[in-house]
């Protein structure tokens, strides 16, 4: 289960290699509508051709978000900047225990399908490192969502 879960996420995510920018006419009505019915507050939507499926960017509250969505207006995947104030707590004690001496650089909460997870890059002075955690604050064998 897990190398089918890690393979669907590597060969969702290397859809983002070729993209290419959409005008909204450009974009299905039903992902449109999808997409707005999820994120109302999304004023500006940047859309992009993904391969079969249909790449939203925006802001909410100055914090980016990505959603991938098909033609049908079903989402896959979401992908929303986060503070490390909104961390699940047991995401954060893990990373206190497991990383100490380490700063929280880059944060993204990602659902994918469902499921919840964490994508934080935590650096200290010889190193960066890339995790990804599931809301249990274990550690998550998913690939990265770039």
């Amino acid at each position: 289960m897990k190398m089918t879960l890690s393979a669907l996420v590597i060969a969702a995510t290397s859809f983002f290699s070729c993209t290419r920018d959409l005008a909204p006419t450009d974009v299905p009505s039903l992902a449109l509508n999808s997409v707005k019915a999820k994120f109302p507050q999304a004023l500006t939507i940047d859309w992009e051709k993904a391969g079969d499926l249909f790449e939203a960017e925006f802001e909410v509250n100055g914090l980016d978000q990505t959603i991938l969505v098909d033609a049908n207006g079903t989402i896959s995947k979401v992908k929303q900047d986060l503070l490390v104030t909104d961390l699940p707590a047991a995401v954060d004690a893990a990373i206190k225990r497991d990383f100490a001496g380490y700063v929280v650089d880059d944060l993204e909460k990602v659902e994918i399908n469902g499921q919840v997870y964490y994508q934080v890059e935590l650096e200290n002075k010889l190193k960066t490192v890339e995790k990804v955690f599931a809301a249990d604050g274990t550690v998550a064998t998913v690939a990265y969502w770039d």
